[in-house]
């Protein structure tokens, strides 16, 4: 899906299908996951080992087949978020906000002017390097690039509201594991205070119009999520895709072949 795509089908109340990439480097996981059907992937370089060039050519093989390349940023400076933009990212994906000032650096440096500070340099892979109209392409450039703030910790959930009033912003973005961790529950990203905390999340963003969201690591999740609500959501990674699958069939394999 193209970014202005993915800004409609939310703004239309549906489900919006990702997955994290993090480890595997080869441009083609891109393929592989537009394949599978997935509307959009985060390519990690908060946890992850990317560069920007391998980042750059990810983003490219991204747009090629059709899915949205959103960048997890590893933090909120201006290389890290206005870089990944000019090499064609759909859009940025920024950890622990938690502050309303930490969000007005992040929609400073990644819209253009009026809005923001994005530097100029429009003959690049985000244009697809044509010659064009600076007025027109900056106004699309800023309703389209999607801006999505992790939600990850007590103090993003109790300072959300001073957070989405700054505009701009069009996903709250959980992160379980950094949330329930943050909460005294490490692992425990069902216990009720972290789901409470959540639900909370959810509430707030509606009353903004900002779509919330989720990173789960089962189906069930998924699906039961989606119908409470959430409808930017990222399902597990290629991490989980290639050594949980793995160990699953081999184990029964093993089990019809053992005596």
């Amino acid at each position: 899906m193209h970014e202005a795509e993915i800004k409609r089908a939310l703004k239309e109340n549906k489900v919006v299908l990702g997955s994290f990439v993090s480890e595997i480097w080869a441009p083609t996981i891109a393929w592989m996951y537009a394949t599978a059907g997935f509307d959009f992937m985060f390519i990690d370089m908060e946890h992850g080992s990317f560069n920007m060039e391998t980042a750059a050519s990810m983003i490219l093989a991204s747009r090629a087949v059709g899915i949205a390349p959103v960048v997890r940023a590893p933090s909120n400076d201006r290389p890290s978020l206005m870089r990944p933009l000019d090499a064609g990212a759909a859009g940025l994906l920024v950890p622990m906000v938690e502050t309303r000032a930490y969000a007005e650096q992040v929609v400073r440096y990644a819209k253009y002017p009026p809005t923001g500070q994005r530097g100029l340099a429009l003959r690049r892979a985000h244009s697809y390097y044509r010659a064009l109209q600076a007025g027109p392409y900056l106004r699309r450039a800023n309703d389209e690039t999607l801006i999505i703030a992790q939600i990850e910790t007590q103090t993003s959930v109790d300072n959300l509201n001073e957070i989405l009033s700054v505009g701009g912003i069009d996903v709250a973005f959980i992160g379980p594991a950094d949330l329930s961790t943050s909460m005294g529950y490490p692992g425990q990203a069902s216990h009720p205070e972290v789901i409470a905390a959540i639900e909370r999340v959810m509430e707030i963003s509606k009353r903004y119009g900002v779509s919330p969201g989720i990173h789960v690591t089962d189906v069930e999740s998924a699906g039961d999520w989606a119908k409470r609500g959430m409808r930017f959501i990222s399902y597990s990674g290629d991490v989980g895709f290639i050594v949980d699958t793995a160990s699953k069939d081999l184990a029964r394999i093993r089990a019809k072949i053992q005596p």
